[in-house]
């Protein structure tokens, strides 16, 4: 069930050169799911931090025509200053859905944040202690364990956003967490 009826498939995230590793890894996880990740990279060197990610910005928005920003959580890039030097002004009137992985950029008062896919701190909660019991199982020993995914994850969207920028199905909501009116 789609809850929009405008397709995302064109996705453009701007990086600092220390995710290089989890971009590729979300290039190659997304391809087969029929989706294209656009990715610029912001340098150490070069012109300042604030003209990369607004250039950046604007070659994905009108260069590249992304359908959807993704902000990746990289406290780096999404520092006040930056957001408000650089984000904002960039991405005001591109009128593309902004996807975002922390809360205080998906407010309603904002109008940022199209989507959020946020940790759900309770069910992590529970994995952790679930966790804590499998350690004393193995004489407090964490080595076997590997990566372990998040078991939950909370899905905010914003909905006068969403009306505008994607043909929103309000019918279609039940897989959504939160709906920010």
């Amino acid at each position: 069930n789609a809850v929009v009826k405008k397709k995302i498939k064109k996705i453009g995230v701007v990086y600092r050169s220390d995710f290089a590793d989890i971009i590729e890894a979300q290039k190659a996880f997304l391809e087969p799911e029929g989706f294209e990740l656009v990715s610029r990279e912001i340098r150490k060197s070069g012109p300042p931090v604030n003209r990369q990610i607004h250039r950046a910005l604007r070659d994905l928005a009108y260069h590249q025509n992304v359908d959807a920003i993704w902000l990746l959580n990289d406290n780096a890039l999404l520092s006040q200053d930056l957001l408000v030097k650089s984000w904002f002004p960039a991405l005001k009137y591109n009128r593309k859905p902004i996807l975002v992985g922390v809360p205080s950029l998906i407010a309603k008062n904002l109008d940022f944040g199209t989507f959020a896919v946020l940790p759900d701190h309770e069910a992590l909660g529970g994995q952790l202690a679930g966790l804590v019991f499998e350690m004393e199982g193995m004489d407090w020993s964490a080595g076997d364990l590997g990566l372990i995914q998040p078991v939950s994850v909370k899905k905010i969207l914003h909905v006068r956003l969403a009306k505008e920028l994607l043909s929103l199905e309000e019918d279609k909501l039940e897989g959504i967490d939160e709906l920010l009116e």
